[in-house]
């Protein structure tokens, strides 16, 4: 059973913590402040002119209005892009730690650096992220059919709409339980694969579908803890959105105790 006692102290555990979670923290936080100032000095004066523009419906409103919002697209646009290996680097980061857990490595949260190699495993997370969403995209596809067949056949048969719309509901709710469950078992999967034996085999189908029926019970404990881990960041998120700097501080403490918790799930899997 993986205490999650240590895992709470895990971030801290270390002298250097403030050199390599703290650092983390301090980007975070500098991501936030952005994201702050684009909404306090773009996207809030953008809604405010759109408004009354579209109270007052005079021309040169509607102009200043589109141009306030063509201002906020671009800046955010740009923003995005700069900001999008940082964010590829801090998933890597983290998962370079899970990578340091699972192999046994007494000092698993490393100095930062290494740059290319951790961006190089935040997009493969985003990869498989991006595969397996499209994936469970796919597959609402066809409770969607079966639901609108039986909307359109409301008129003329109501017993088979009924059956229809049923049958279309349990799909969906099907669907649902696939998408939590089973999309995120293939991910740890396909997560574990990679860090243990590099990026060609995570596509291996037979490996993945061991792993989860092997280490089942383990994957389903890390899926209920990553759950409340986003539970507790949502809710700090909602309690403190206008102390901008708790929440990167609540979700940086909770990332690195659910790495702990992820490196040592996977330190524990067996291969069949």
């Amino acid at each position: 059973m993986i205490s999650i006692e240590k895992a709470l102290k895990f971030p801290f555990k270390e002298s250097n913590w403030m050199k390599t979670v703290g650092v983390y923290f301090l980007v975070l936080l500098t991501l936030a402040t952005i994201t702050f100032i684009v909404q306090l000095f773009f996207q809030l004066p953008a809604e405010i002119l759109d408004s009354i523009a579209q109270e007052s419906g005079e021309t040169s409103l509607q102009v200043a209005a589109l141009g306030a919002n063509f201002a906020y697209l671009a800046v955010s646009l740009i923003i995005s892009i700069v900001t999008f290996p940082v964010t590829l680097y801090l998933s890597g980061y983290v998962f370079d730690t899970v990578r340091h857990l699972m192999n046994g490595k007494e000092n698993a949260i490393t100095a930062h650096g290494n740059y290319l190699f951790r961006i190089k495993i935040g997009l493969v997370r985003m990869l498989v992220s991006i595969i397996l969403g499209f994936l469970s995209l796919f597959t609402l596809v066809i409770p969607t059919i079966v639901i609108i067949a039986g909307a359109l056949t409301m008129e003329t048969s109501a017993i088979l709409a009924f059956i229809l719309l049923a049958f279309g509901f349990l799909l969906s709710i099907s669907w649902l339980v696939f998408t939590i469950l089973g999309v995120k078992l293939v991910q740890y999967a396909m997560e574990y694969i990679y860090l243990k034996s590099g990026f060609k085999y995570i596509f291996n189908l037979n490996r993945i579908f061991r792993l989860i029926k092997t280490n089942f019970k383990s994957l389903i404990m890390l899926l209920a803890v990553e759950v409340l881990t986003g539970m507790i960041n949502a809710f700090a998120f909602i309690l403190f959105c206008l102390v901008f700097f708790v929440q990167p501080a609540v979700s940086t403490a909770l990332t690195f105790s659910l790495a702990y918790y992820y490196g040592e799930t996977f330190r524990g899997i067996k291969e069949a």
